[in-house]
This record gives structure tokens, sequence and C-alpha cells, in this order.
């Protein structure tokens, strides 16, 4: 009863005034505190490297094409028309709809027939609802509770592997206990949740990403479900401003996301005409996909732990069966802390047979047998460099010549 009585008074909040990701107080009541991240700072959580790759709304054969160049493997249409192309070209589909209780049964009756004709493995999943909260107000969550069961017995015959999904704006900063409890009942309407953390908007800070993941958790366990997350990330602008994030902050959204447990990240939305008014942009985020795309293969058999500290450095050791680790770090904040650069992304989990006198070398790292010591006077047989193969870390000694070109790049030296 207390559940429901929360979740009233959390639709009558919504509707007088719909929740905003910028202001903490927008349509709350004085008396709810919201939930601090504080509980969620310093916490270890274990999870998997992002396998998947999404990207929203391709709007012809040439986009698919290039997406699919860029890296991406999955693509969510609102042009079910293309979904037969995007399969051609080896891309998953995930088919967008907006259903909302005044969508009449035949128009759900279409899209199944459409996802039917979806080659075969290929229909990754049906979305239900984009921002329910927001596009469709006034149809009770109840409603795709409802929905989701009346669906999944119908899919047992030929969509037995495709799965439901839904997407919305949250969990927020601003929410409190009252919130959590209305929007956990979209956990129980899904099969994957979709969430869409936009720090960038409004310039906050970009540890958002991560935060939202957790307190997404945190909607499940009132659900009492545990359903994969897709985490979207803003490729988008908000007019006025009309700004993209930069492929620096991009890159740090995207490895909290990856190392944070996310299934897949998605990227919202494909507009290559607006990624072109942003100098560098698109060429810079062709290059972002690649690095992404190399961090899941690297760390694809490694069981990873992760944190985030209080002062917005974001840590993950991953550990391999064979007993190798690496250390990522990443400073999610806009600004230098502690010791480093804003922005600042450390992988010792890079290949190391690359080019070391580029100054990325430096997220390389070289580590020291037990026992060696970090001076000039440490034996060179003693140092050896790193890097990754498919059953974890692998190294060799170091010369003389290449710990010169190492130090040249600026490495840490690790015992």
């Amino acid at each position: 009863m207390g559940r429901l009585l929360n979740v009233f008074i959390a639709v009558v909040a919504l509707v007088a005034k719909p929740v905003s990701s910028q202001d903490v107080t927008e349509g709350k009541v004085e008396a709810w505190k919201p939930i601090e991240n504080t509980e969620f700072y310093g916490v270890t959580q274990r999870s998997k490297v992002t396998r998947r790759f999404e990207i929203y709304d391709p709007h012809s054969v040439e986009d698919l094409q290039a997406v699919r160049d860029m890296g991406f493997d999955q693509v969510i249409l609102d042009h079910p028309n293309l979904h037969s192309h995007a399969t051609e070209l080896g891309l998953d589909v995930v088919l967008a709809n907006w259903w909302h209780q005044e969508t009449p049964q035949s128009a759900i009756d279409e899209t199944y027939q459409l996802a039917t004709e979806v080659a075969p493995g290929k229909l990754k999943a049906i979305s239900i609802q984009d921002e329910p909260e927001r596009n469709s107000p006034d149809t009770p969550f109840s409603y795709y509770v409802e929905l989701y069961k009346k669906l999944k017995p119908r899919m047992v015959d030929k969509l037995a592997q495709t799965r439901l999904e839904i997407s919305y704006w949250g969990p927020l900063s601003s929410w409190d206990q009252r919130y959590y409890e209305y929007f956990s009942y979209l956990y129980e309407s899904a099969d994957a949740m979709r969430i869409m953390p936009y720090p960038d908007l409004h310039e906050a800070p970009l540890s958002e990403v991560y935060l939202m993941m957790q307190r997404s958790k945190r909607a499940m366990q009132l659900a009492d479900v545990d359903i994969p997350q897709i985490v979207i990330l803003q490729t988008w602008v908000l007019p006025p401003e009309d700004k993209l994030p930069t492929i620096a902050e991009l890159r740090v959204m995207a490895y909290q996301a990856m190392l944070g447990g996310a299934e897949a990240i998605s990227f919202f939305e494909y507009n290559p005409a607006l990624w072109q008014k942003t100098a560098g942009f698109t060429a810079g985020f062709r290059e972002l996909m690649a690095e992404l795309r190399g961090l899941s293969q690297r760390l694809s058999g490694a069981e990873l732990e992760t944190v985030l500290h209080s002062n917005g450095i974001f840590e993950c050791t991953a550990v391999w069966p064979s007993g190798g680790t690496a250390l990522v770090r990443v400073n999610t904040n806009r600004e230098t802390m502690a010791d480093m650069l804003a922005l600042q992304i450390d992988d010792s989990s890079r290949v190391a047979n690359e080019d070391l006198s580029k100054p990325e070398a430096s997220q390389t790292s070289i580590v020291m047998a037990p026992g060696a010591m970090a001076s000039p006077q440490s034996s060179l047989g003693e140092c050896r460099v790193c890097w990754l193969k498919s059953d974890g870390p692998q190294c060799e000694p170091v010369t003389a010549r290449r710990l010169r070109v190492f130090s040249r790049g600026g490495l840490r030296i690790r015992h």
C-alpha cells in the first residue's frame, strides 16, 4: 500500500511539472529528500566490459553503411523499411515504437508482423516506448506492465529470442523514494532498460553516467529484477546552445559505461549534417569508435571491478583467469584532480607495440618484476613491457633502447 501511495504522489508531481535534469527542486515536495549519490561512492561493483555498440536513427542505406564502417553492430530504427537493408549489411536491429494507452491494437499487430519479417537472429529487440514520462505523460506505467505480460507469451513461437525494451531519462539525481518506486514499474515492463545520462546538456559532472547506472540498479531492486542496461550517450544538440559534447567528454562517458557494466552503449543520434557543423567531430568520433572497440576486445575475457571515488576519479581493475591484471583510471572532471589532468584516461591494458614516441603512449605501462627498483641502477633484465593477448597480459624484457623510448613517452614505472 505504501508503494502505491508513493507512486500516486510521484505521478501527481510529474504531471504538474515535469522533472528536469537541471533543477533539483523542480516538481518536488520539500519534505521528501533526494536519494544522495554519496551511497554510491567508494563502493566496488563487478561487471563485464561492453561488447555491443548501437546508434539511433540512420535514415538511408548510405547511413547504414557509414555506421557499420564506423564499427557499430546494431541500429535502432524508426524507419522500419530499412530493416532488410540493415540485416543485409550484417547489422542487428531494434525496432523503435512509441506505444501508449491510446495506441490501437492494430498498430501493435503491424509492428509484430514487421518483426517476424526481420532476418532470423537479427532482431535484437522491440522498443516499446521512449521516455514515457515525457512522450506520453497521461499513460500510467501500469499500462506498460500489462502490455509486457500480453506480448511475451505471443512472442514465444517466432520471436522467442527478441527482447522488449523501454527507455527513460533517469533515475535523476533529484529523485526521492517516491520517484524510484513509481519508475520501478518500468523495470517490470522490459527485458532490458535503456537509460540516457546526458550530463553535457547542462555542463553537469560527467560522473553522472556511472551514477545513473547505479541509481538504475537501485530501481531494479525495488522491482525485484536484474536486467541488462543499455546506456545512451549524447551526439545531439539542445537549443539554443546547439553544442555537441567534445570527443574527450564522450570518451570519458563511454569508458564509464563500458567498464561499469552496460551490456551495450548507444549513441543518439546519427546525424552527419549536424556533426559536420562542429570542426573535427566526425573524424574524432570515428577514431573514438575504433578506440572503444579496441577496449572491448582487450578486456573481453576479464572480470572487472569498478569504483567511483567522491573526487570524480573512476577506477577499474581487470582480472583475467590467468591471474593477469590491468588498471584503467578515468578523471571524470573537466579540471585537474589528484594526479590526473582534466578528462585524462590512464589505461594499462593498451597494446604496447605501438610507436611509443607518440603522446598517447603515456597510457601504456611499464611493469617492473617483483623486487625491482625503479631507478637508473635497476637491472634491465628486471624491467618488462606488458601488453594484452586473449588470455591476459603478456610480458617481455625491455632493451636499453626501448627503455629510453618508453621514458620519452612519460610512462609510469610500476612495481
